[in-house]
């Protein structure tokens, strides 16, 4: 006998659950546990302050700020609260004074608002920030309020308590900057406000009557600013507006929950309430024309944990501070999946409530499980009831398949055969119409209505299949054998184009064909699977349109079967897909396949290849799923089946998020030693600084542990980093680089590359280009001086060859034509003493030549280049010259063996000499001349001078020999000095030496 079916109402859940959440701990690196406040910078960082540091969160990896000691550190470990970023820098309250930290170059800067005072150690201690439309900041301590510049410079301190133990050192509890610059501060002591009016701080009076009246009798923890122009106040069920631009109030009735008790957050027009009951929720406040109107987002998360912090990142995940000083996130894209959890009335046996089949009913789901009955789940009201065949019947319980047989009547397909049930008076029983016995008693392991309305059911135990008609109220039984239903488990149908009726079954990989043309059961060996599999877990999906079945088989994967050329394609893991056994298959409108597996859940595009598996960290209630799935296409919503709860999801338009991340570089070393880039600049390093680390981070706060990377070096191949985030290169040639990185979240595509770092390392000197430049200037430089001097010395030779053959023409031709012509003369002419006189000419001339040949031969003896061996000549010509004219010669000469003359020098210098001599001789009237010589300060200097009537014109004259003189002297670079004496002439050559 059948009992009564039972009845439970489990809790409710509503769409605007969050389904899953996630904590970050100091096991997640955390440096404290106790979270203060929350910010998010304009590069996409989340700041979190603790009561033992600074955290910086990048979605994967926390990194600390500390107080070291140093000047370029926090002042103090303990951070109580943080201002929205602006202009690059993040204003930190800490428990001894303002950090303001540079986000550019990561340095603080320490702004105390109070001297240490022994007696009172938390003067200096900073518990609100805020920034008020003005560009000021508003920090208060236990005792004071201060107003600072954007410099952080202190305008204003106002003293409002003198007794803080009174308010267990809070002084402040709430700052409002409203818009028009007005501050209003929520104090201990009462509601202060300040106005630009140059009034100073004073609490609210007359002048703010309607804010005055509005948020008098009201608790500092249930009032919140909404998109910058609403005031809004918590009281009962009901929310209180306050339109600052207007002064009018309104009322609103909170839709869910009923009892919240404080407020704890507000971005945009969105704000978050706290509950004891409900944990929290997120409303949005909107205005259509003067209405105002209140949206649930987001409601009944950590159940009987109020949180006092709400925060929105701008990815628009959730993240609250508990009572017990956790940080929780609500991620956004975790919340596709919903669930309901199905259990046993009083019961907490999960295997009992493993979900086997699913079935839809109008707006509600029926789940059969294996040993629970079945429960009907309503999504959209947030109900679940459970209904059971038996209450002393585990087998009764087990509901394989549910079917809708007419009106609100069910099939139950049970380990124990089928049973009816009447949804609207709750009635039961068997099969009203004569039926084979064993529908009574085995399992109904298949429950299928063809387009025909033929009901084909698989029997259990070896009992092969039966079919019933609807419209003649008939069974037929097709038993296992070889003639009839060929395997011993049916466990599921489908019905192709054609009318035929496909089956799979338990422990064969092959399909089973009733083809309707005969009326008879077929097998259908599929290739590339094996038919003699142990175990086939099931999953089916007949796709009419594209004449393919899709079924899981263990141990070989997804079976794609193409009824029309008996083809098989075989997708398993080498595809990407897990490797859990297939449970459950359906199709979406977009084509794309949806698998249950013991693993989780999965998404298969088969046209793109592409493959996305779903498991508890994107917010799958259970990691395993048992139940084939349903595809609700009027709602465009799958359900699936697990052990003691049902998941379902809208579809979503795309499965992958190709939204571009931001790219920073993080941490950059050069041999091990840590290197600052500032901003994006190129570096430039040494040959042996070779051995690059970089450390860079994609800003994904949803999910950046998932994250995928790329990089590409001087605009080479892209490299894959999977997720990793540092990448080192060793021993690298000299050279410019230049290093790019591409992000992809979990399921997407790669965005743009972003160029994070440049830098240059130098080659050695003997491989750069100035090194050959050079080796070759070495080799060429004394190669070309060479030439040139050999130059030099060619034409040296051509001109003295030149000048030898001008003398030997001027002074020995001329002399040697005139003996000539003499001795022609004397050959002619008869008369004896003329020929006596042109004899004496003849030996004038001769003697000249000889003295002109000792000339020119001295001119050009190397032997007589140094100043020893010419100066003796130089007097002796002088005294020859001069002597013979009465006028006595006085030498005096130096050391002159340093001093060395080349041909050219020797006979300029010479020529100089006997000028001056000859002009003694010639013009001075003189009786006395004296030579000197000497070697001075590395100067060599002759001095002609005499004892005459002087010069008769100025001694820088340009005509005659003195002329001549100069010529000489600057041809060589000597200075010639003519000067008077009194009396006489003195003419002086300087000759620079080389040392």
């Amino acid at each position: 006998m059948l009992a009564l079916p039972l009845l439970a109402v489990l809790h409710a859940i509503g769409q605007t659950t969050a389904s899953y959440i996630e904590k970050l701990t100091v096991d997640d690196g955390l440096s404290s546990q106790e979270v203060m406040d929350m910010a998010q910078d304009d590069r996409g960082f989340l700041w979190i302050a603790t009561t033992n540091g600074l955290n910086r969160y990048d979605g994967k990896e926390v990194v600390h700020f500390l107080a070291d000691g140093t000047d370029r550190s926090l002042p103090d470990n303990g951070v109580n609260c943080l201002a929205p970023t602006h202009k690059g820098q993040l204003v930190i309250g800490t428990n001894q004074g303002i950090a303001v930290l540079d986000l550019g170059t990561g340095k603080f800067r320490t702004v105390h608002l109070a001297r240490k005072d022994p007696s009172f150690p938390y003067a200096d201690r900073v518990q609100h920030l805020t920034r008020d439309q003005l560009g000021q900041y508003w920090a208060s301590t236990p005792t004071s309020i201060f107003r600072l510049d954007s410099n952080m410079a202190i305008l204003d301190v106002f003293n409002i308590q003198q007794r803080p133990m009174d308010s267990r050192f809070m002084n402040v509890f709430k700052m409002f900057p409203l818009p028009g610059g007005m501050t209003i501060f929520w104090a201990y002591s009462g509601l202060y406000c300040w106005l630009p009016d140059g009034k100073g701080l004073r609490p609210m009076g007359p002048e703010q009557k309607a804010l005055l009246q509005f948020l008098k009798g009201s608790a500092f923890d249930k009032v919140e600013l909404v998109d910058n122009k609403y005031l809004v106040k918590l009281s009962g069920a009901a929310l209180a507006v306050c339109d600052l631009l207007s002064g009018r109030s309104s009322q609103l009735s909170i839709p869910y929950p009923a009892d919240p008790n404080r407020t704890c957050g507000a971005w945009g027009s969105e704000f978050a309430v706290s509950s004891m009951i409900h944990g929290g929720a997120v409303y949005r406040l909107d205005s259509i024309g003067p209405r105002l109107t209140l949206e649930a987002k987001l409601t009944d998360w950590l159940t009987a944990h109020p949180s006092p912090k709400i925060f929105r990142d701008d990815e628009g995940n959730i993240w609250l501070r508990s009572e017990h000083h956790e940080l929780i996130k609500v991620a956004r894209d975790k919340q596709l999946f919903h669930h309901a959890d199905l259990f046993a009335a009083g019961s907490s046996d999960i295997a009992a409530a493993e979900v086997i089949d699913i079935f839809p009913l109008g707006a509600t789901v029926l789940a059969g499980t294996f040993g629970n009955g079945y429960y009907q789940v309503d999504p959209s009201q947030g109900t679940t009831q459970q209904f059971t065949v038996r209450t002393d019947s585990l087998s009764e319980n087990i509901v394989w398949h549910i079917k809708l047989s007419g009106g609100d009547t069910l099939w139950i397909a049970t380990q124990e055969g089928i049973v009816c049930h009447a949804l609207g008076n709750h009635p039961w029983g068997r099969l009203p119409m004569p039926h084979p016995e064993l529908l009574d008693s085995v399992p109904i392991t298949t429950l299928f209505t063809d387009s025909r309305g033929w009901v084909w059911m698989g029997l259990g135990k070896g009992n092969g299949v039966a079919v019933f008609d609807a419209r003649h109220r008939t069974f037929r039984h097709y038993p296992f054998n070889t003639g009839a239903y060929p395997y011993r488990y049916p466990l599921n149908a489908r019905e192709d184009a054609t009318g035929n009726v496909w089956f799979i079954s338990d422990v064969t990989g092959d399909l089973v064909r009733w083809d309707q043309s005969d009326g008879n059961f077929h097998k259908v060996v599929v290739p590339l699977v094996d038919g003699a599999v142990h175990y086939q877990t099931g999953g089916f999906f007949l796709d009419k349109q594209k004449e393919e079945i899709w079924y899981g088989v263990e141990s070989v994967g997804l079976a794609r079967y193409r009824i029309r050329d008996h083809r098989c394609d075989v997708f398993n893991a080498k595809d990407g897909l897990t490797t859990g056994a297939i449970t459950g298959i359906t199709k979406d409108k977009y084509g794309r396949l949806w698998l249950g597996t013991s693993q989780g859940l999965t998404c298969f595009n088969p046209g793109r290849g592409q493959v996305i598996n779903y498991n508890k960290s994107d917010g799958l209630p259970s990691s395993g799923y048992t139940s084939e799935l349903l595809y609700d296409t009027l709602r465009d919503r799958i359900y699936a089946g697990s052990s003691g709860a049902l998941t379902w999801f809208q579809v979503p338009d795309s499965t992958v998020d190709d939204k571009p991340m931001r790219i920073y570089l993080t941490d950059f070393k050069i041999n091990g030693q840590a290197t600052i880039v500032p901003g994006n600049a190129s570096q430039e390093f040494g040959p042996e600084q070779n051995n690059v680390f970089v450390k860079f981070t994609a800003i994904n706060l949803s999910n950046g542990k998932e994250n995928r990377y790329e990089y590409r070096l001087n605009n080479g191949p892209w490299s894959n980093l999977g997720n990793e985030t540092a990448i080192r290169l060793a021993s690298l040639k000299p050279g410019t680089y230049s290093l790019m990185v591409r992000a992809a979240h979990k399921q997407g595509r790669f965005g743009p590359g972003r160029s994070i770092l440049q830098w240059t390392i130098r080659p050695y000197f003997t491989d750069t280009l100035w090194f050959y430049l050079l080796c070759i200037a070495a080799v060429a430089a004394p190669t070309y001086a060479w030439y040139r001097y050999r130059l030099r010395q060619l034409q040296k030779l051509e001109a003295m060859r030149s000048r030898i053959s001008r003398d030997l023409h001027d002074e020995i031709g001329s002399r040697l034509t005139n003996i000539n012509m003499m001795s022609q003369i004397i050959r002619q002419d008869p008369v004896p003493r003329k020929k006596e006189l042109l004899l004496g000419k003849i030996q004038e001339e001769s003697e000249e030549i000889t003295r002109s040949m000792r000339e020119i031969i001295w001119d050009i003896d190397p032997q007589n280049d140094h100043w020893g061996t010419v100066m003796p000549r130089m007097v002796s010509f002088a005294s020859q010259l001069l002597e013979a004219g009465n006028i006595e010669v006085e030498a005096r000469i130096g050391k002159l063996e340093d001093l060395k003359l080349d041909m050219s020098q020797r006979r300029d210098l010479f020529l100089i000499f006997k000028e001056a001599v000859h002009n003694i001789a010639k013009h001075s009237g003189a009786t006395k001349a004296v030579i000197l010589s000497t070697m001075q300060d590395g100067q060599f200097q002759l001095r002609v001078e005499d004892n005459g009537r002087g010069l008769d014109r100025p001694a820088n004259g340009h005509e005659g020999g003195l002329r001549y003189m100069r010529q000489r002297a600057d041809s060589h670079g000597w200075k010639l000095e003519i000067s008077s004496l009194a009396p006489g002439t003195a003419v002086t050559v300087r000759i620079p030496v080389k040392a």
